[in-house]
């Protein structure tokens, strides 16, 4: 099953979202309004993907697969050496466009921080952790009324069906071309284990 980028918007290709992030409690303010949050941005595990979604990452889906959806194993490793990537990149609403100098100005709402740290969860998995600084009045509307977060990313993918924790996957990330940016969105793909970092007992300098 080959799937090609051909019949997809050029603002949509090579990006796949990812993550989820959840408001827990009032936002942090200075006086000029802008909220700072400390974010807990992508985790490692098993995601799911539809086969139609397989052009974003540069997947071919073998012929003789029949699945509608496939599993990625997204390693604690690999975020680990590339933790970085994440830092400094826009943050974003609407939906998920590939941010350039010629339209960062219209699409940024804000900016994820310069350092991205990683900690095991209670579940086993790898975490990053960094900051958001969101800046326009849109972009905190966003933020409160939605309360997710999705990356915008373009994946280094490999077809390598195994095993992982009981369950079977079909793909492995290998790692990253680019992190492009952070999507404050309604719905995001990896639940609310990401999030924003607002209530009392998580709210933590992690600089």
């Amino acid at each position: 099953m080959k799937l090609t980028t051909e019949l997809m918007s050029p603002a949509l290709q090579m990006l796949a979202g990812d993550m989820a992030i959840k408001d827990l409690s009032p936002k942090d303010a200075n006086s000029s309004g802008r909220i700072i949050k400390n974010l807990r941005i992508c985790g490692s595990g098993l995601y799911e993907y539809h086969v139609s979604e397989a052009p974003l990452m540069g997947l071919n889906i073998p012929d003789d697969y029949n699945g509608d959806t496939f599993k990625i194993f997204r390693s604690p490793e690999v975020l680990e050496q590339n933790k970085e990537l994440y830092a400094r990149v826009p943050i974003i609403t609407g939906h998920h466009v590939r941010v350039n100098t010629a339209n960062a100005k219209q699409l940024a709402v804000g900016m994820i921080g310069d350092t991205v740290k990683s900690e095991l969860g209670e579940d086993g998995e790898l975490y990053l952790y960094t900051t958001g600084t969101i800046i326009t009045g849109d972009g905190i509307e966003a933020y409160e009324k939605y309360g997710e977060l999705s990356v915008g990313y373009d994946p280094v993918v490999e077809w390598c069906p195994g095993e992982y924790k009981g369950q079977q996957y079909q793909a492995v990330l290998k790692g990253f071309n680019e992190v492009n940016h952070v999507l404050i969105c309604k719905t995001a793909r990896g639940g609310h284990q990401c999030m924003i970092m607002d209530s009392i007992d998580s709210r933590v300098d992690r600089h």
